[in-house]
């Protein structure tokens, strides 16, 4: 490859890159630029040590030298001092070559903080960030004492053509050769051994013949006392970079390969924002060809929400504002979705410094992405189990107990010597009623449990309805003659609906029991249903009492809300029973709502398939 040639594709590349003679920098890209902080006249002419911090430069002598023997050498890893004085760590690969037709060595820094500093929070909550391990494109995965699979993730799972929960409990014996076990393992021993960190690149060969490369690194996790409890391994896929490798030393035809096996695209636009060159890796990324892609505005493929923020950010690079953009975009897929995809791109320029166009590279990070998001979504489901978790402590700590106290005082009331016959029967009453209470809200407390586990089943049956809410009324009608409140239903006798019998009962009792215990006494209740067009049936319970105020109707179905009043009588009311009236019309496929304004009553509606 001639030198030309050499430097334009290390131009575009974003890793920093040094090429060198007897350790004297002879050339820098630009991302060795923005990875130091120097102007490339400043690098030029420094040995290339003076960039690496002091205590590593040893190993990196060793490496060199060995390089310049001709002999194989390891992947090192070592901190980059920037002119600012920032250390940030990199993984090193050199590789001897032929510039200005003499030996020098291509010296490869590929920015690994953000991946260490990945590795350490992954350690520091396993479970936090399980989700974001599974999604991984890397494989990853920990070993026990024992030498058995304590967890892999799905790429783990690909690599050897079986799911995790086959492997766990497995060792390396049992997927490898004896041989291949033996060397997997031999760094994993030595990290139990010593407690100290290790790593090794391993060779795959794929089902497929095909050849790939990983970088295993393991670290101890180790308990209060120091003691290795088991180690955690994440193997980094090298094969792009064995690649590149490789085809530095070939000819044009292996550079054509390397660039049409790099997972990253490599474009190119000309003035006008047309495609002129796209590698093989934009049509696994999109499913667009590259053929029925070129010549195509680039535009034409960025998400239409996105196009004016794409040309906000690329208006910096087209004024010459910077020498490079990076930013995250959506482009669209042949399939109808899209993508994210971090964008590299720099301006392309003639002799007579003109706009030529643009080229770069695109990265897909839709992986990471929804990893992020399934992160938020997972936070904004523990906020409300947080909510759903409070209530019941509520409930649990402040309405149950109330009628407990009830329950004790009128049973102590009752061991009481010398009381009357009509005083001791008004005592069983109001034991019953309070015992009656209590058991209705343990009840509803017990169902609230069973949803939240996800133990409440459905089984969905034809109900008449008619017949169903009588058989409801019917278990209210000594408390509704007590208060000599009049429950009426006006539903025909034709209508049925499609819903959880159970569930269903449990919806009218408690829209019942509420109803009861803020009407007045004389007061009505009337309960209504009528059929629409959308396949649903609307039932409505209507009462004339004491209303709900404003501010209350905007919390009711809410968890983690304070809902509970008393009603007419004194009666209690921990406001479970609406929520548990929501999770099972919901459940039901239908929805709830209130109506109230107070001193004129309120109506509840529920909607329910047709049966």
């Amino acid at each position: 490859m001639e030198d030309k040639e050499l430097t334009e594709l290390l131009s575009i590349l974003p890793d920093v890159i040094f090429i060198h003679k007897n350790g004297i920098i002879i050339y820098a890209n630009e991302s060795a630029c923005q990875g130091t902080g120097y102007q490339r006249s400043e690098l030029i002419g420094k040995n290339v040590l003076d960039f690496v911090a002091e205590e590593e430069r040893e190993k990196i002598v060793r490496n060199m030298e060995l390089r310049r023997k001709g002999e194989e050498s390891s992947n090192l890893k070592s901190n980059l001092i920037s002119k600012s004085g920032e250390l940030r760590t990199h993984s090193i690969s050199t590789l001897n070559i032929l510039y200005d037709g003499e030996k020098a060595v291509l010296f490869i820094l590929n920015d690994i903080t953000e991946r260490l500093k990945a590795e350490e929070k992954l350690k520091e909550s396993e479970e936090k960030y399980r989700l974001l391990i599974h999604f991984a494109s890397d494989p990853i995965f920990s070993i026990n004492p024992d030498e058995t699979y304590r967890f892999v993730n799905e790429a783990f799972g690909r690599r050897v053509n079986l799911t995790p929960a086959e492997i766990i409990g497995k060792t390396p014996y049992d997927l490898y050769p004896r041989e291949e076990a033996e060397k997997r393992l031999k760094v994993i021993r030595k990290v139990f051994l010593t407690g100290n960190a290790g790593e090794r690149e391993v060779e795959y060969i794929k089902g497929n013949g095909e050849h790939e490369y990983y970088i295993t690194k393991v670290d101890p996790i180790k308990d209060e006392s120091g003691k290795v409890i088991w180690a955690a391994c994440i193997s980094t896929n090298l094969t792009a970079l064995k690649k590149a490798e490789n085809a530095l030393g070939e000819s044009k035809i292996n550079y054509k390969r390397v660039v049409d096996n790099v997972k990253d695209v490599i474009f190119e636009t000309d003035a006008q924002g047309l495609w002129k060159f796209l590698n093989p890796a934009w049509e696994e990324i999109t499913g667009f060809s590259v053929d029925e892609s070129i010549g195509k505005l680039f535009l034409d493929y960025v998400h239409p929400e996105d196009r004016i923020r794409n040309m906000e950010l690329f208006a910096p690079l087209i004024n010459r504002e910077k020498s490079y953009c990076r930013h995250e975009i959506r482009y669209l897929t042949k399939n109808g979705g899209y993508c994210w995809i971090e964008v590299f791109a720099r301006l392309g320029l003639n002799d007579k410094d003109e706009v030529t166009g643009t080229y770069g590279t695109l990265r897909d990070i839709t992986t990471i992405k929804n990893a992020e998001l399934v992160i938020r979504n997972k936070n904004e489901e523990l906020i409300k189990i947080n909510a759903e978790k409070d209530k019941m402590f509520s409930i649990i700590s402040h309405d149950l107990k109330s009628p407990f106290l009830g329950l004790l005082g009128l049973s102590k009331a009752m061991t009481e010597d010398d009381i009357p016959f009509d005083d001791y029967r008004e005592l069983s009453r109001n034991l019953n009623d309070s015992a009656i209470r209590v058991y209705t809200l343990i009840e509803n407390l017990l169902e609230w449990s069973l949803i939240q586990r996800g133990l409440k089943t459905f089984n969905p049956c034809t109900i008449e309805l008619l017949s169903a809410i009588r058989e409801n009324i019917e278990t209210f009608s000594a408390v509704a003659n007590k208060k000599e409140i009049d429950i009426k239903a006006d539903i025909p006798s034709s209508i049925h609906i499609n819903a959880d019998q159970e569930m269903f009962n449990s919806i009218l009792r408690n829209l019942l029991s509420n109803a009861l215990k803020f009407s007045k006494r004389g007061d009505k209740i009337k309960i209504s249903a009528l059929q629409s067009d959308s396949n649903m049936v609307q039932v409505s319970i209507k009462d004339t009492g004491v209303g709900i105020k404003k501010d209350m109707l905007e919390k009711l179905f809410k968890a983690g809300e304070r809902t509970s009043r008393m009603g007419t009588e004194g009666e209690l009311s921990s406001g479970l029973g609406l929520l548990l009236c929501k999770e099972f019309v919901e459940k039901n496929g239908g929805k709830i709502w209130v109506e109230s304004e107070p001193g004129a009553g309120s109506i509840f509606y529920f909607t329910l398939f047709q049966g």
